[in-house]
C-alpha cells in the first residue's frame, strides 16, 4: 500500500529503504531549474567495483514514470572517494526507470565497506519540466553500484543512501517546522523542554532566540565552553568560528556581553554555542529559565547550506563545545519556519487579487465544465506587498495539486510586473488534464533573481472549462445525437488497417464517479434493436481473437459483460447468448485461472445461457440483484428478480430478493441516493433488506430515488491467527522479527533448533504451544532452550499433553504446532530492565481515527500500563486521506527514546504496521513487545525487533482476504461456535447443564444471571440477534443439544427487529426433525408474541416438554426446577 503525502508528492511506501546504511548523497533543489548532489562523510555499506561511466543509480528518486534526459554538463568534484575528478559528472534519466543515474565521477568507481563513499559536489542546470519532475520526488532511498537504471538493481550491490534538502519555502508544510526527511540521526529527550529556537528563514543568516522554558537539570561550568546544540547537522561540519553575533542572548539572570558565539568543530555533527555572559562560570537550575534574549550571526553560504541540511530539533549539552564532550542535557533545541513557509499556513504577507485564468474557448459542440482542457494556457493575475503593487520582474514556481497531493510543477524566471499586473504562458502536458479540477499554487519571490520565495495563499481552482475544437474526452453531451439513414447496407463502418496486439477498430470508454454501484446499472455501450434480432454481433474467425471484448478492470465488483433480460421480455429468452455451429468448438469460454469462471446455477440448451437467482448461485463479480427504486417505492429498472416497498412508521424502503434469505451478515450492499443531503443506513429485518434514509439537516427521515445494487458473501467470519502466522504477517512487510519454524512432530525439533540457532548465531531458542489461549508459559508450554536435545524434549511433551491453562477449562486443548525461534538478546535499559516496547494501531473511538499507541513499557499488558502510568502512553491520531506520515513516526520514536540509528528502525517499523493494518483490514496491530538487540558489527546501535504480535480483523471485511481467511485454524476452533457463526448467531460454550437461547447479548447476559440467582447454572450463551430465521433457530437447538451436558433449554425472546412467531415456529420445527427430550421453558413477548403462543399452543403434541413462563423470574425458576 502506497502512503501518500502532501511534501512535495513523498512515496515513502515506494521506497526500497536499508534503515542501517548512511546518507552518502544529499540532494538540494532550493534553486529553480538547478539540482545540486552534495556528498556526506557516509560510510559505504559494501565493497564493490564499478565504472565511472556506469555509474551509481538513486533509486526510486521519482514518484513515477517520465521524461528521460541526459545531462553531462555538471559543474564540480563530486567523485568517487579517494579517486580524481574529471570534471564532468553527469546525470541520466532512462524513460522506464525511477531511477536517477550519477556518473562519470572519474576513477574506477569502487567502493570499500566502512569507508567513505564520495567527496565534493556537483550542479547542474536542466530543463523546467525535468526540475518539476525532481520536486516531485521521494525524499530518500537507496543508492547501487554499478547501475545507471531499474533493471541493473537486481545486480547491483547496494552502499548507501541519498537524501533530500527541501527548499525553505517548503518548511513546516505539515505544521511542524522542519526537513522531515533529515530527523533521523538525532537523539532527543522527550521529557526536555525546548529553550532556543533556531530561525533560518534569512538566506546567510542564523537567529538563536530563547525560550522561557525552564532547565531539566542542574549544570555548572566555563562561559567559553557554553553549551552543545546536539545533533545540528546531518553529516559532519567542515568546521568554523563564528564570533560576531550581536545581539543579548545569555544564560538567565546573566549579563550580556553583545559577542555571543557559535564554533564547529571539523568532523562534528554539534553546533556549540559559547561566551555569551561576562562572567567566568554560569550555571542552570532545574526549574528555573535556561535563557533569555536572542542573538543574530551572518555567516558564508556554504556554512547555511549546511544549517539548511541539519536536523529539526535535539539536546542541549551543557557544558560541551564537541561531540566529545560529557555533559548534561538541560533541554532541547528546535529550528522554527521560515516566514516563506509560514505562508503554506495562510500567514504570507503577499497576496493575489482578481486572478483569472484565460482559456482558449472555441464554438462547437456543448460539453459539460468537467471536459478537458489543454495542457497550454494564460495565467493572469496581480501581485501586491503590504497592499501596494509590485512594479520589479519576479520569478514563479507553479505547482499543480489534487487536494493535498502534489501533480507536477514548472517555473518562470524574470517575469515582467507593471502595477502589479502579470501574465505568464503556462505550458503543463496535456495528460494531466484529463477532467480532474486541480488546485494551482504560486510561488513567487521579488525582485528576480534574489531573496527568499514566497508562496502566495490561497491556491486557486483551476476548473476545467468548455474546450471545443480538440477535446480528449466528453463527459455527457448536453443533446443526443441521432444518425439516420436509409442505405441497406451498413451505416457506418470503422476499419482499421493495422496489426497492432492493441488496436481497436472502435473503443469507447466511460469514467464513472461515485461508488462502484453507478458501473453497474450504467453502460458505456447501449445497443437496442427495435425489428431486429441482434443488438450487437461480434464476429472474430480465429483463435484465441474475441468479437466483442469487456476488461473487467475498474473494480472487483465489475462486470466484464453484463446481459440483462428485461421483466416484459417473454419466456425462453437469454440475457448472453453465445451460438455454437462448428463441432469441437466453444460457444462460452472461460480460462482455468481461477477456481470457477462461470459460478451459480447455469442453464445450457443448444448453445443458450441464462443465470438462474436461487440460493448459493453467487460469486463477488457478479450482483445477485441490482436497480433503480422510486421515491414511492416503485421500481424504475434492475433484475427481474426483487420487489420494493415503501413503509412507513420510520419511512423505509423494503427490499425483498427472490430466494433469497437476506441476513446483514452474508449480504453487502450498496445505496445510492439520488438526494444530495441524505444519509444512508441498511439493515436487515426477516430476510429482507431495509433502506433508511435521513435528512442530514433536519436529522429527520427521508423519501427518495436510489440505485442499489447487492452481493452475496460468504458471510461473517471470525478470524483468529497464531502467533507464528501473525509473525509472518510482519515479516511480509517488512517488519524484522527472529527466525522461526513451525513443527508438528517432536521428531523434528532438533533440525528446526539447528537451522533458526544458526541463522541467528545464538545457541538460545523458544520452544511454544501454538493454540488459542493464554496462561501457556505458566502452563508449561514456553520452553527456553539452548541445545537440539532440550528442544526435542520439550516438543515431545507439548504435543503428547493437552495445555491446561486458566482460560482453557479443566478439559485443556490439544496442541498441534509448535513454533521454534531463535532467542533475541535484549538490551539493558538501565541494570535489569529490558530494552523493550509496546507499539500498536487500533481505532480510538473518541477521535474517530485510527490512532497509533506506544509505550516505553513494552513486554506488559497495555491496559496494566494505562491503569498505572498513563503518563507512559504516546498516542499519535492517523489521518484518514494521507495515512501515518514519516514526521509522525519520528516524533514517536524520539519521544521513546530510541537512539541513533535505532530511531530510524523504529520509524519504518511504525510505517510498515500502518500499512499493514489498512492492506489486511484490521481492528488492531499490536507488537508486543518490541525490542532492541546489544550493539554488534551489523548494528552498531542494536537492531530494532518484533519478538510477538497479535491482530484483530474487521470481521465484516473477510470476503476480501482469501489469505487470511487461509489461515483459520478449525482444529484451534470449538464446532459449535464455528457452526453457529455459519448461521449469523454467536454461541459460547460454558460449564452448567441450562441451555439458552435469547436475541440479543444484554438480554443473554441477563438471562444468565437470573438462572444463576436461582441457583442454576447456564450451558452456553446463544444471541441468536435481531434477524434469525426458522432455519436459524432450528439449528440453534440443535447446537444446544449437542451439549451432553444439557439437560434444560430456556428460550427468551423479546421480540423487537426478531418476531415471535419466527422463533416459535422455529422451535416447533426443531421438535419435529430433532425431538425435545429435555425440559423446555419458553418465555415470549414483544412483536408478533400472540402468533407465537398460538404456534406452540397448536404444536402441543410435538412438545410434550414445553413449559410457558410469564416472564424472566419465572422462566428461570421453571427451568432450574425442571433440571433438579
Amino acid at each position: 500500500m502506497n502512503i501518500p503525502t502532501p511534501i512535495l508528492g513523498i512515496a515513502l511506501a515506494s521506497c526500497s529503504i536499508n534503515a542501517n546504511a548512511d546518507i552518502l548523497l544529499l540532494i538540494d533543489l532550493t534553486v529553480p531549474n538547478t539540482i545540486t548532489i552534495s556528498s556526506t562523510s557516509g560510510q559505504s555499506s559494501a565493497t564493490v567495483a564499478g565504472t565511472d561511466f556506469t555509474g551509481v543509480l538513486l533509486a526510486d528518486f521519482f514518484t513515477g514514470l517520465g521524461t528521460g534526459f541526459l545531462e553531462s554538463a555538471g559543474i564540480g568534484d563530486l567523485v568517487y572517494n579517494g579517486d580524481p575528478s574529471d570534471a564532468t559528472p553527469g546525470l541520466f534519466r532512462s524513460a522506464d526507470s525511477v531511477g536517477l543515474n550519477v556518473w562519470s565521477l572519474g576513477g574506477s568507481g569502487s567502493f570499500t565497506e566502512n569507508t567513505v563513499a564520495f567527496t565534493g559536489s556537483a550542479t547542474w542546470t536542466v530543463d523546467p519540466t525535468i526540475y518539476a519532475e525532481m520536486l516531485a520526488n521521494n525524499h530518500f532511498g537507496d543508492i547501487y553500484a554499478p547501475a545507471d537504471s531499474d533493471d541493473d538493481i537486481a545486480t547491483a550491490t547496494l552502499i548507501g543512501q541519498w537524501g533530500y534538502i527541501p527548499s525553505p519555502s517548503a518548511l513546516a508544510v505539515l505544521g511542524i517546522g522542519g526537513f522531515v526527511m533529515n530527523r533521523l540521526a538525532v537523539a532527543a529527550t522527550a521529557s526536555a523542554d525546548v529553550l532556543m529556537n533556531v530561525d533560518l528563514s534569512v538566506v546567510d543568516q542564523i537567529t538563536i532566540t530563547a525560550t522561557d522554558a525552564a532547565s531539566s537539570a542542574d549544570a555548572s561550568g566555563s562561559d567559553s565552553t557554553g553549551v552543545l546544540l546536539a545533533d545540528f547537522f546531518t553529516g559532519a561540519g567542515g568546521g568554523g568560528i563564528f564570533s560576531s553575533g550581536t545581539g543579548d542572548l545569555v544564560a538567565n539572570g546573566d549579563s550580556s556581553d553583545t559577542t555571543p558565539g557559535l564554533f564547529n568543530s571539523s568532523g562534528n555533527f554539534g553546533l556549540n554555542f559559547w561566551s555569551w555572559t561576562n562572567d567566568a562560570t554560569v550555571g542552570f537550575t532545574t526549574g528555573a529559565q535556561a535563557f533569555s534574549g536572542s542573538a543574530t550571526w551572518d555567516i558564508d553560504s556554504d556554512d547555511y547550506a549546511d544549517m539548511l541540511a541539519g536536523n529539526t530539533f535535539g539536546d542541549i549539552i551543557a557544558f560541551a563545545d564537541t561531540d566529545d564532550d560529557i555533559g548534561v542535557v538541560i533541554g532541547q533545541w528546535n529550528v522554527i519556519p521560515a516566514p516563506s513557509a509560514m505562508a503554506l499556513l495562510g500567514e504570507s504577507n503577499m497576496k493575489l487579487a482578481n486572478t483569472i485564468a484565460a482559456l482558449i474557448v472555441a464554438a462547437g459542440a456543448s460539453f459539460t465544465i468537467a471536459a478537458p482542457v489543454p495542457g497550454s494556457f494564460t495565467y493572469q493575475g496581480t501581485l501586491n506587498v503590504d497592499d501596494e503593487p509590485v512594479q520589479t520582474d519576479a520569478d514563479f514556481i507553479i505547482r499543480l495539486y489534487d487536494g493535498a497531493t502534489f501533480i507536477t510543477g514548472i517555473s518562470q524566471l524574470n517575469v515582467p510586473i507593471t502595477n502589479g499586473l502579470f501574465e505568464l504562458d503556462l505550458n503543463f502536458d496535456p495528460a494531466y488534464f484529463d477532467g480532474t479540477n486541480y488546485e494551482l499554487e504560486l510561488i513567487v519571490r521579488s525582485p528576480a533573481g534574489g531573496g527568499a520565495y514566497e508562496t502566495l495563499n490561497p491556491r486557486q481552482l483551476l476548473s476545467a472549462t468548455p474546450y471545443a475544437y480538440h477535446a480528449n474526452t466528453a463527459d455527457t453531451l448536453i443533446t443526443p445525437t441521432i444518425i439516420k439513414g436509409s442505405d441497406p447496407s451498413n451505416l457506418v463502418t470503422i476499419h482499421l488497417d493495422s496489426t497492432a496486439s492493441d488496436a481497436s477498430a472502435l473503443r469507447v470508454t466511460r469514467g464513472l464517479g461515485g461508488t462502484f454501484a453507478n458501473s453497474l446499472v450504467d453502460r458505456v455501450i447501449e445497443a437496442e434493436s427495435e425489428n431486429t434480432p441482434i443488438g450487437v454481433l461480434g464476429l472474430a474467425n480465429q483463435f484465441p481473437i474475441a468479437g466483442v471484448l469487456g476488461p473487467d478492470t475498474a473494480t472487483f465488483n465489475s462486470a466484464a459483460v453484463l446481459g440483462q433480460i428485461s421483466s416484459g421480455a417473454p419466456g425462453g429468452q437469454a440475457a448472453v447468448w453465445a451460438l455454437n455451429s462448428v463441432s469441437n468448438n466453444n460457444a462460452l469460454l472461460g480460462t482455468d485461472d481461477y477456481s470457477a469462471d462461470l459460478q451459480g446455477n447455469v442453464r445450457i440448451t443448444d448453445g443458450e445461457i441464462t443465470k438462474n437467482y436461487t440460493v448459493g448461485s453467487y460469486d463477488l463479480a457478479t450482483p445477485i440483484a441490482y436497480g433503480f427504486v422510486n421515491f414511492d417505492g416503485t421500481i424504475a429498472n434492475g433484475t427481474p428478480n426483487f420487489s420494493a416497498t415503501l413503509s412507513t412508521s420510520p419511512p423505509r424502503y423494503e427490499i425483498e430478493i427472490d430466494n433469497e434469505n437476506y441476513f446483514y451478515n452474508e449480504y453487502i450492499t450498496v445505496v445510492t441516493p439520488t438526494a444530495a443531503d441524505v444519509s444512508t443506513r441498511t439493515d436487515s429485518s426477516g430476510g429482507r433488506l431495509i433502506v433508511y434514509f435521513e435528512n442530514t439537516d433536519t436529522q429527520t427521515y427521508a423519501q427518495t430515488n436510489f440505485q442499489f445494487v447487492t452481493f452475496k458473501t460468504s458471510g461473517r467470519q471470525k478470524m483468529k491467527i497464531h502467533e507464528y502466522q501473525a509473525r509472518d504477517l510482519l515479516s511480509s512487510f517488512g517488519i524484522p522479527v527472529p527466525a522461526g519454524q513451525t513443527i508438528t512432530n517432536a521428531n523434528d525439533a532438533a533440525n528446526a533448533y539447528t537451522e533458526v540457532t544458526q541463522a541467528a548465531g545464538t545457541d538460545l531458542a523458544v520452544v511454544k504451544a501454538q493454540v488459542f489461549a493464554g496462561g501457556r508459559g505458566k502452563a508449561g508450554f514456553v520452553k527456553l532452550v539452548r541445545s537440539a536435545a532440550d528442544a526435542t524434549a520439550a516438543a515431545d511433551f507439548m504435543l503428547s499433553n493437552k495445555m491446561v491453562s486458566v482460560q482453557t477449562g479443566p478439559e485443556g486443548l490439544d496442541v498441534n504446532t509448535l513454533l521454534v525461534a531463535a532467542g533475541v538478546d535484549i538490551a539493558d535499559r538501565e541494570p535489569g530492565k529490558p530494552d523493550e516496547y509496546y507499539i500498536a494501531i487500533t481505532t480510538d473511538r473518541n477521535t474517530r481515527r485510527n490512532t497509533l499507541i506506544a509505550s516505553r513499557e513494552g513486554g506488559v499488558e497495555i491496559e496494566q500500563v494505562a491503569a498505572d502510568t498513563p503518563e507512559l502512553i504516546i498516542k499519535q491520531p492517523i489521518n484518514p486521506q494521507i495515512g501515518l506520515q514519516p514526521f509522525q513516526a519520528n516524533e514517536v520514536a524520539f519521544k521513546l527514546g530510541f537512539k541513533g540509528k535505532q530511531v530510524r528502525q523504529a520509524a519504518m517499523i511504525m510505517l510498515k504496521l500502518s500499512e499493514l493494518y489498512h492492506a489486511k483490514d484490521c481492528s488492531l496491530a499490536e507488537i508486543n513487545p518490541l525490542v532492541v538487540t546489544p550493539p554488534n558489527d551489523t548494528y552498531p546501535d542494536g537492531q530494532v525487533i518484533a519478538i510477538d504480535a497479535k491482530f484483530n480483523f474487521d470481521d465484516n471485511a473477510m470476503f476480501r482476504h482469501k489469505d487470511l481467511q487461509a489461515l483459520a485454524d478449525p482444529t484451534e476452533e470449538n464446532p459449535a461456535e464455528v457452526e453457529a457463526a455459519k448461521h449469523g448467531m454467536s454461541y459460547i460454550a460454558l460449564d452448567g447443564n441450562i441451555g439458552c437461547l435469547v436475541n440479543g447479548a444484554g438480554l443473554a447476559m441477563a438471562t444468565m444471571d437470573t438462572i444463576k440467582l436461582y441457583d442454576g447454572e447456564p450451558a452456553n450463551f446463544l444471541d441468536v440477534g435481531g434477524s434469525a430465521t426458522e432455519e436459524a433457530v432450528t439449528e440453534a437447538f440443535r447446537i444446544i443439544l449437542s451439549d451432553a451436558a444439557v439437560n434444560g433449554i430456556l428460550v427468551n425472546i423479546f421480540g423487537g427487529i426478531m418476531r415471535c412467531d419466527i422463533i416459535a415456529q422455529g422451535i416447533v420445527n426443531a421438535a419435529k426433525s430433532i425431538g425435545f427430550s429435555v425440559p423446555l421453558v419458553v418465555r415470549l413477548e414483544g412483536t408478533n408474541v400472540e402468533a407465537g403462543r398460538k404456534i406452540l399452543e397448536d404444536a402441543a403434541a410435538d412438545l410434550p416438554t414445553l413449559q410457558a413462563a410469564g416472564d424472566l423470574g419465572d422462566a428461570a425458576q421453571k427451568v432450574v426446577a425442571a433440571v433438579g
